[in-house]
């Protein structure tokens, strides 16, 4: 071999080592990035793991979060449902009590009417008792006047037996005083009034309670025995309470 062509396989040579020398610094570098690359690689799925870790952190989390969630709505709709239960048991009780404060109401001023009718039954004794306790001596010297003055026609000593100082009266002043002890003692007695005063000796019953029990045809205590409460419901004025009142004096009675 010439030394041309040595010389020219050596440059040939130096240009194969100078390529392989640039080669081997590519090679390394690119080493050194694969390597970089590696180490970002794993610490991409580092990161990717621990994100992993917190969706499913987040997942279980979140599961318990909707179950609490759907319990919570489950007790919502009952705490609902007692909610209105409890409202309309409120407005029962409400309407209950009103109706008990009414009765209430209504019980006092059945109270303060019989206050009033014992008071006036009281004043009525009072005030008649006397005249009471004389009609019977009334009566029996009202009827030993008359049968003796049909009997004696202007006898002395008859006249005398009835009554003191007769003897001296004659016999027309025995007829006028007759007549004067019989307007005085026996007035004509209304039926009705009297009926009336007997009613409203029941409990609650005022003037204007008898005349409408009168109208119904209830004129007397005897006539109420075999009426129920419900009867007199219907007449006007006539409350529950008092009728029931009314119908348990009558059969006590």
């Amino acid at each position: 071999m010439s030394d041309e062509e040595l010389r020219i396989a050596k440059g040939r040579l130096v240009k194969l080592w100078d390529a392989y020398e640039t080669l081997e610094k590519e090679n390394k570098n690119n080493l050194r990035t694969l390597k970089e690359l590696e180490e970002k690689v794993r610490e991409k799925e580092r990161i990717l793991s621990t994100l992993r870790e917190l969706l499913d952190t987040r997942d279980t989390e979140t599961r318990k979060l909707e179950i609490q969630k759907t319990s919570l709505q489950n007790q919502l709709e009952d705490l609902k449902v007692r909610l209105e239960e409890s409202t309309m048991a409120l407005e029962k009780e409400r309407a209950r009590y009103k109706k008990l404060y009414l009765i209430t109401e209504e019980m006092e001023l059945e109270a303060e009417e019989l206050k009033k009718g014992i008071a006036e039954r009281d004043r009525w004794f009072r005030e008649n008792l006397e005249s009471l306790s004389e009609i019977s001596t009334i009566i029996k010297l009202r009827g030993d006047i008359t049968q003796k003055t049909r009997v004696s026609r202007g006898t002395d000593y008859e006249l005398e037996r009835v009554r003191p100082g007769a003897r001296d009266l004659s016999l027309d002043d025995i007829k006028a005083e007759s007549e004067e002890e019989k307007e005085t003692t026996f007035q004509r007695v209304d039926g009705k009034e009297e009926g009336k005063k007997e009613l409203m000796g029941l409990p609650g019953v005022d003037r204007e309670k008898a005349e409408t029990l009168i109208k119904a045809g209830y004129s007397s205590i005897d006539k109420l025995k075999d009426v129920s409460p419900f009867e007199l419901v219907k007449l006007d004025g006539i409350t529950p309470t008092m009728a029931r009142k009314i119908s348990e004096h009558v059969k006590a009675v």
